[in-house]
């Protein structure tokens, strides 16, 4: 697969200094979807023939309708899971390019050097990640849970550090990511 950010690089043949796909995490795999599919059908099954056997053959349907919108809801929710963020700083640029299975593609560019990036409490439980740049911000990860958005600003703030400084930034502690998901893949550049 091709990303926007191969296609149009910010300077080919350089490693970024930091690149991430965000992406998120679907815990049922597809041997799961198919068992308990199945056995929604099994279940089914069996209480329709219970019902049509005293006489309520009109339930066979509502039943089968039942089958149908919980197959479509999972449908819908592997579709959302195809969605994804690659973030890669350079040089002279932080790119993120947001990819969206329905064809919404979208392409940013930053500069570096006026990038912050925020988790902002939107409640007890939950934050936004945001990267600011000069009046406006670019939210991602909306997907993630908040330690791994808190992960990940720390990551990308620092690598951002080494970006505006690179000797200074290489005295600071690195936070590399270590996702209890698959949620985030990362790749330190060199």
């Amino acid at each position: 697969m091709t990303t926007e950010l191969e296609k149009h690089p910010e300077n080919p043949g350089v490693a970024p200094l930091f690149e991430a796909v965000l992406s998120p995490h679907r815990s049922l795999p597809p041997l799961g979807f198919v068992l308990v599919m199945g056995g929604l059908i099994g279940i089914s099954i069996a209480i329709g023939v219970g019902f049509s056997l005293v006489g309520a053959w009109p339930v066979l349907g509502f039943l089968g309708i039942d089958i149908l919108l919980v197959y479509l809801a999972f449908r819908i929710s592997y579709a959302a899971a195809r969605q994804c963020q690659h973030v890669r700083l350079g040089v002279d640029a932080l790119e993120v390019a947001f990819h969206n299975p329905g064809g919404r593609d979208r392409h940013a560019v930053l500069e570096p050097y006026w990038a912050r990036v925020e988790v902002e409490p939107i409640n007890a439980r939950r934050g936004r990640l945001v990267i600011r740049s000069r009046g406006e911000f670019i939210e991602l990860g909306a997907f993630l849970a908040n330690d791994e958005k808190l992960a990940f600003a720390r990551a990308l703030s620092h690598a951002l550090r080494q970006a505006r400084d690179p000797i200074q930034g290489q005295a600071l502690e690195t936070y590399p990511l270590s996702p209890k998901t698959s949620a985030i893949s990362y790749r330190p550049g060199g």
